[in-house]
């Protein structure tokens, strides 16, 4: 006695799910590590931006004072 039905769900289905499953997870890392870049990227030229904007009224004071 065959049963067809079980061979023909178990083998497509199974691999289509475990692929998706595979290429969602790989997506996830992709967009929680862009973030993390994108994040790093902000802060760090939001400190550059401030740093330079102080010594340029550091230089401003200087000029005020004299």
């Amino acid at each position: 006695m065959r049963v067809p039905h079980l061979r023909r769900v178990s083998d497509p289905g199974l691999l289509e799910k475990g692929a998706r499953s595979h290429v969602s997870i790989g997506m996830l890392l992709l967009v929680v590590t862009l973030q993390g870049v994108f994040v790093f990227f902000h802060m760090f030229i939001k400190k550059l931006a401030y740093s330079s904007f102080r010594s340029e009224l550091n230089g401003l004071e200087d000029v005020v004072v004299s």
